[in-house]
């Protein structure tokens, strides 16, 4: 009745289920589970709906219930559990790494229980392999190693599984195909040949791919750990079937026989049930720790691998620290040798070759690649022997500035170089590299907080190569000084270098640097960061292995707040402080490539803790006394009252996988150099008080101290924590090996209130399985900061979005900030969080503060990249938003962030959706847009007609009615824009599928059908002759430069001539009417490019057809003046031809397209000047080498543009200025426009300036320095000086300003000096306005 009484309040609220999951552990751990079929189903459907919600500590608590229930009463549960496992098998792809250790325990267990066996599991799960979640595809691979590890290949039907894992080495991420990589591994260890010859006989794996696969199998196979029974077998019939794989069960009977000694310590173990039984506390040294509850059954624990650990271990730190294009530390091993052989015969040639070396390499001039080879030579130098001559370390100190320049050039290839260098050197000089790791270490720190991953990764990487090969007390006060860094990054990154300095030096190479390392802790502590601030907690238990008096007083000087989360680290050595919690502290900093667990797994004791040990009663009623008595001092007189701070175990028996932890066997004993020879007793310990995160409120203290000098050393104390819910501060784990040990700590009778208060910090909940960076007692972090959005995922999404809709601006603003770092982290949201997020932002859009509506555009934006397959119902909905918000007045700003938006949605949804949503909108009699609002929506209607497939236009209600709404608008009497748009759309549909336009304009009205073909058809006309182009001697009318800009001139004068030589008069007689051109070219833009002679899809390989193309298109732009309608149809497809990078005879035709573009800058029709724009961008942006050469004439003609009368026009052209300024080079750019700037009455001064700002922005700072004494005094004039309009004063100013940004205010200082104190101080507010955004 119990048990019914308690699934009956069960409810949705996360708190109640809390409260009910305890108690239904504690009955289901102490009575099992009932068995009538009734209630079981109905325990089965709510621990579903636990599994399916969205609270992480709900599902941590279901898959714990599930599991004990497993333990009690298996045969009942087996059933329910089989019928749900891909319920669980979900759980692997949670965000919470609780959840997936449970989840992947849980199906673990259900493998070894009667009635179910691993296949049996296995089916329920596979299709986990083709997941949408990357991390549910990883877990499942991760359980199938496990399950080939423990019971061999006999249990499961491989076959059916190696496509799917062939499959996933194609998988878009990167770590899917490295565990994809290790499976297939796995099982060609225990398959042996036979896998590699099924995998080449059907082909599973591409060529390229199937070669490094090999090469791994090769290598695993030279190892010894394949079973050579099994490849001798496939050796001798290698023409054996696929079906060979499926094994039966005599196949691999004793598995462990046929395996090398090796083999079997390191790779394959058979899961060992381990039973706990009752004894009396006098039987065994383990007394306290064996004990366990009467109805506790006994536990089943799987012991893995120290090989698999190793691997595994290297994985998840390549993995999930360095994102895409980060670099490991594997990559700077293989590349360290990967450099051409050279021999070192004497010193003189050492010499030279050095000396030869540091000119290439400091010269910036020099090609990037030289630089690269330059570098790599000297690493060939070391591997030749060069280290051996005392003139090599002469040298090397000359080689110090020049590899300080390389680490901060702008190309990240030469960085990357420069780092793998400095590492290999450092690794082979040692200590007398430290005067150049003492000049090199601050420009490698400042690389930790660059964007590019591979710069970042790089320098950390290079950083901890200096910190294990070359240690002196110099490099300490480098990182320490670094500490104070803005950046957060670099702040971490070098609280973790303290961390590993500590770990890693001797006392002897410490105490010199003692006070710098107590002051960067201290300081560390109280960082912003929640990360730096983790980094800074190990730093500290590292450092009290070393210094234990100054750690003690260290520990006095803090306050009670960083005193709890000092303690607070203690909780991690519970079962889920698994391998990746550990390294979970520096996400963001590159681990060493080469793991510490590399030793073998030495045998557990049968002293294992049962899940159901701890007595609620007992602890309860303990606490209560504890509660009653008078509160104790925080700490005893000396160190040895301090906890331990707990590390994962390093024996090889935890496994970790992204954030899982699997609890493998008992834990391998703890040695200590003090151990007593006496057992001391339970009752000499603390009593048993409440901890943070457990709701066992488990004794502080079993510290059970073995015998001195048992086998392998010396025995500590040793408690597993396997599987445990108790995360007491005395629970103790094994360090590293090959680490100093600590002598115990032991805490004494702990703060009950301030426990209390840690637990319920937080929603009144107790936080289980707190996570290093979370600190919610630290007085620095912020529930909404964005330096600490990790501690929000610990609140529901509801909560968030509720602190969006807040009536504070700036409570949106930071919550705000927190869903965009959820939307870019791996937890995906349901299907009911994402419809809320979505009325949300509907609401939002009328959101009357600026400020939060830019950060809300960029939470958008996030938001569409990682949800938008699921957004199609709402995208009706967010194209009405976008668009009646551009339709306001905006900041630019703001502005430039919602086009961003716009042309996000245009990138992300299909084309057809698109239309369809807009087809809607037109279609909506109570929509009554005004001028604006109409102009949007027709412009993204074209945009969107661009790039649709014909198939797209379909003759539906909603299409007519938007068509109809379209030919009204052409009739537009206050606006010629609008109708411009409306009649540009009417024939982009005719040109996208003229059959299907034709039928739905055979529904309309016979006068909307004369008005639709009245614009189709009033720019067709007969082609006349045409004069020559006049574009030289509209640049030879400029003839008012400074003396400075002859060399203008002369580029100028040689360009036009060649132009004016242009025979044009072929190409008119090729735009006669009698050439069919008309016909060529209409047939192209009205069919497309299904099968016509124009279509886009035949410009591909027919040089010949090209040919025709490209002249039919130059003849057709010929037409100056005339035939508007037909031109632009042209110009759209030289942009298409451009685009679609097909078109190969642009050496031929290049120069004769860049002229004709020019001359149809100056058209009469205001409407083909715009044409012809985007169609100069696209070739632009193309073919920048090209247009090089003709660089100034389109510099200036594109000025000359600007002030053209039509807006359009101006802003086309503005936006192509844009793109010259990014890939023209920036001294050809200025060369032209300084004399422009310097002619204060010319018309395009304003567009010169605009167009130099950008050139400034994009360009070197070395180059502009080199070219300010040109260019600020024009600036300066023109700005300040002249009585010029005010648009020209402001854009000089912001020139200015983005200048100082380049170079510096102490490099533009002297050019200011002209300026009186109110300019001053106006060029200054400007610049501090820059600076703040």
């Amino acid at each position: 009745m119990l048990f019914q009484e308690l699934l009956g309040k069960n409810n949705t609220d996360p708190k109640v289920r809390l409260e009910i999951g305890h108690q239904l552990l504690d009955l289901v751990q102490s009575g099992g589970l009932p068995n009538d079929a009734n209630s079981l189903t109905i325990f089965m459907d709510v621990m579903v709906q636990w599994l399916n919600g969205t609270n992480f500590k709900v599902a941590v608590l279901a898959l714990e219930i599930l599991s004990s229930g497993l333990d009690v009463s298996n045969g009942p549960m087996v059933g329910c559990l089989l019928d749900n496992a891909s319920t669980i098998m979900e759980r692997l792809g949670d965000s919470r790494e609780q959840v997936r250790q449970f989840a992947v325990e849980l199906l673990l267990k259900m493998m070894g229980v009667p009635g179910s066996s691993p296949q049996a599991v296995f089916d329920r799960i596979c299709e986990g392999l083709s997941h949408k979640q990357w991390l549910v595809r990883i877990g499942v691979m991760v359980v199938l190693q496990q399950v080939l590890r423990s019971y061999g290949p006999a249990c499961l039907q491989l076959a059916r599984l190696v496509p799917s894992i062939c499959r996933l080495l194609a998988d878009p991420m990167n770590q899917v195909r490295d565990v994809a990589t290790e499976t297939l591994v796995d099982m060609y260890v225990c398959l042996g040949d036979k896998l590699a010859l099924d995998i080449q006989k059907k082909q599973l794996v591409p060529h390229a791919r199937a070669a490094a696969l090999f090469s791994r199998f090769e290598d695993v196979k030279r190892s010894g750990n394949v079973d050579l029974t099994l490849s001798n077998r496939s050796s001798n019939n290698s023409n054996s079937s696929s079906s060979d794989l499926l094994y039966a069960s005599h196949d691999s009977t004793d598995r462990a026989g046929r395996y090398p000694t090796s083999c079997v310590s390191n790779t394959f173990k058979k899961p060992v049930p381990v039973k706990t039984p009752v004894v009396s506390p006098a039987s065994s040294s383990c007394s306290s720790i064996n004990k366990r509850a009467a109805s506790a059954p006994p536990m089943k624990r799987m012991q893995t691998s120290s090989r698999y650990t190793a691997l595994l271990a290297n994985r998840l730190t390549n993995s999930f620290i360095g994102g895409a294009g980060a670099v490991d530390e594997n990559i700077f091993l293989s590349a360290f040798e990967d450099v051409p052989k050279m021999e070192v015969y004497n010193a003189k040639e050492l010499v030279a070759q050095m000396q030869q070396i540091r000119s290439v390499v400091i010269n910036p001039n020099c090609d990037w690649d030289k630089r690269i080879e330059s570098l790599k030579r000297v690493r060939s130098l070391i591997i030749g022997g060069a280290s051996s001559y005392e003139e090599f370390y002469t040298e090397l100190r000359t080689l110090e500035v020049p590899l300080q320049l390389a680490c901060k050039d702008l190309r990240s290839q030469v960085v990357r170089e420069a780092c793998i260098t400095v590492a290999y050197t450092a690794e082979q000089v040692g200590p007398r590299f430290d005067h150049f790791a003492e000049l090199i270490l601050p420009v490698l720190v400042s690389l930790i907080q660059n964007s590019a991953k591979v710069v970042a990764t790089s320098g950390m990487i290079a950083c901890r190569f200096i910190i294990r090969n070359t240690r002196t007390s110099r490099i300490i006060s480098v990182i320490v000084d670094s500490c104070a860094s803005k950046s957060r990054e670099i702040r971490r990154a070098c609280y973790d270098m303290i961390a590993s300095i500590c770990e890693q030096w001797n006392r002897q190479e410490l105490e010199k640097s003692t006070s710098l390392l107590q002051n960067a802790i201290r300081q560390g502590l109280a960082d912003a960061d929640p990360d730096a601030r983790a980094a800074s907690r190990k730093a500290y238990w590292c450092f009290s292995d070393h210094f234990r008096d100054q750690a003690e007083a260290l520990f006095q000087s803090l306050d009670v707040g960083k005193r709890r989360n000092l303690l607070g680290d203690i909780t991690q050595s519970s079962s889920s402080h698994s391998l990746y919690s550990a390294l979970r502290t520096s996400q963001e900093s590159v681990k060493s490539a080469v793991p510490v667990y590399m030793n073998p797994c030495r045998a557990a004791p049968p002293c294992v803790r049962s899940t159901s040990e701890i007595d609620t009663g007992a602890v309860r009623r303990a606490a209560m006394k504890q509660a009653s008595v008078s509160k104790t001092p925080l700490l005893s007189q000396n160190m040895s009252s301090l906890p331990r701070h707990a590390k994962s175990s390093a024996a090889g028996n935890n496994m970790g996988f992204g954030k899982y932890a699997l609890s493998s066997g008992a834990t391998p004993p703890r040695y200590d150099s003090n151990a007593s020879a006496t057992i001391r007793s339970p009752s000499s310990t603390s009593k048993s008080i409440s901890q943070p995160g457990s709701r066992s409120s488990s004794p502080t203290s079993r510290s059970a101290v073995g015998l001195a000098s048992l086998g392998h050393g010396r025995f500590n104390g040793y408690r597993s924590q396997t599987n445990s819910r108790d995360n007491s501060p005395s629970s103790k784990t094994p360090r590293r090996l090959g680490t100093p040990d600590r002598s115990g700590y032991s805490i004494g009778r702990h703060f009950v209130d301030s426990s209390k208060e840690l637990e319920f910090s937080f929603g009144g909940t107790p936080i289980r399985g707190r996570r290093k960076g979370d600190d919610f007692g630290s007085e620095s972090s912020s529930l909404c900061s964005e330096a600490s959005c990790r501690g929000y995922d610990n609140c529901d999404v509801s909560d968030v979005l509720r602190r969006c809709a807040s009536s504070v601006w700036s409570e949106r603003k930071e919550a705000m900030l927190v869903l965009q770092s959820l939307f870019r982290s791996v937890r995906r949201l349901n299907k009911s969080e994402v419809k809320k997020t979505c009325d949300l932002f509907s609401r939002l859009f009328v959101d009357p503060h600026h400020k939060t509506f830019a950060v809300f555009l960029e939470t958008l934006i996030d938001f569409l990249r990682a949800y938008h397959s699921e957004l199609h119902e709402w995208l009706y909905m967010l194209l009405c938003r976008l668009l009646a918000k551009q339709s306001t007045e905006l900041l630019p700003s703001v502005q430039n962030k919602l086009l961003k938006a716009l042309e996000t949605v245009r990138e992300l949804f299909p084309c057809n959706l698109q239309f369809e949503a807009l087809s809607r909108y037109f279609a909506d009699p109570v929509q009554t847009p005004n001028l604006k609002m109409k102009l949007n929506l027709l412009n993204y209607m074209n945009e969107v007609l661009h790039v649709m497939e014909p198939s797209s236009l379909v003759n539906t209600n909603d299409v007519r009615l938007a068509v109809s709404r379209v030919i009204q608008w052409t009739g537009e009497p206050k606006s010629s824009e609008i109708r411009r748009a409306s009649q540009n759309a009417l024939v982009n549909m005719f040109n996208l599928n003229a059959p299907e336009f034709s039928r739905i304009l055979s529904t309309f009205s016979r006068a909307y059908q004369d008005t639709v073909y009245r614009f189709l058809n009033s720019q067709k006309r007969h082609l006349p002759d045409i004069g020559s182009l006049r574009i030289g001697n509209a640049y030879n009318e400029k003839s008012n430069f400074p003396s400075d800009s002859e060399h203008v001139h002369d580029i100028l004068k040689k360009t036009s001539e060649e132009i004016q030589k242009y025979p044009f008069s072929d190409l008119a007689a090729l735009g006669s009417m009698d050439s069919g051109i008309v016909d060529v070219v209409d047939n192209f833009l009205r069919n497309g490019s299904n099968g016509s002679p124009g279509g886009a899809a035949c410009v591909s390989n027919d040089e010949e057809h090209q040919e025709e193309v490209i002249t039919d298109i130059l003849a057709e732009l010929s037409n100056h003046n005339q035939r508007s309608l037909e031109r632009k149809q042209a110009m759209s497809k030289l942009k298409l031809i451009s685009r679609e990078g097909s078109f190969t005879l642009w050496d031929e035709h290049f120069k004769s397209v860049l002229v004709i573009l020019l001359e149809t800058l100056g058209d009469n029709d205001a409407e083909v000047r715009a044409y012809a724009l985007p169609v100069l961008k696209e070739i632009c942006t193309r073919q920048p080498q090209r247009i090089r050469g003709y660089a100034e004439v389109t510099i200036l003609k594109l000025l000359d543009a600007h002030k053209d009368p039509e807006r359009e026009v101006a802003r086309s052209a503005e936006d192509c200025a844009t793109v010259l300024a990014t890939h023209l080079p920036p001294l050809v750019c200025f060369r032209v426009l300084i004399p422009v700037i310097r002619d204060n009455n010319s018309p395009t001064l304003l567009a010169a300036i605009k167009m130099a700002t950008r050139v400034v922005e994009n360009m070197d700072s070395d180059e502009l320095v080199k070219i300010l004494p040109e260019l600020v005094p024009g600036i300066l004039m023109v700005g300040f000086e002249n009585q010029s309009e005010s648009s020209v004063r402001k854009a000089s100013v912001l020139c200015l300003v983005a200048i100082h940004g380049k170079v510096g205010s102490e490099t533009l200082e002297p050019f200011l000096s002209s300026l009186n104190v109110s300019k001053r101080k106006l060029l200054n507010l400007y610049i501090k306005r820059d600076q703040q955004q």
